[in-house]
């Protein structure tokens, strides 16, 4: 049996999300997974637009306002509950969380992708 490594599809939004925090900061370590990447998993479950970006956790609160600041609806580091009862998963959003060291990244257009 073949397989091949999985490497996550980033919509044209999560990219320029992943350029301009790493333009605006660009001593962070910065992940982005983009929320439509788990449709290839789950064929049953409605789309998920929310873009996940991870930085070190000193510098999620100035990329959450940058973020802000160029317009785009962002949550700084929801609870579970939060996410759920306030989060429509049908309209852009950015989520900023904080990065764990131990995530596995690809290099993807200058910036970490998140990878499965």
């Amino acid at each position: 049996m073949h397989t091949s490594e999985y490497t996550p599809r980033l919509r044209t939004k999560a990219v320029k999300v992943g350029k301009i925090i790493a333009r605006k900061f660009p001593f962070v370590s910065i992940s982005v997974l983009d929320g439509q990447v788990f449709a290839d998993f789950q064929h049953h479950i409605s789309s998920n637009n929310v873009i996940y970006v991870e930085v070190d956790r000193d510098a999620m609160e100035s990329v959450f306002h940058t973020l802000k600041q160029e317009g785009y609806s962002a949550y700084l580091n929801p609870s579970k509950d939060f996410v759920y009862d306030n989060i429509d998963f049908s309209k852009e959003a950015v989520i900023v969380k904080p990065l764990i060291s131990e995530s596995p990244f690809v290099d993807f257009k200058g910036f970490g992708a998140g990878d499965l």
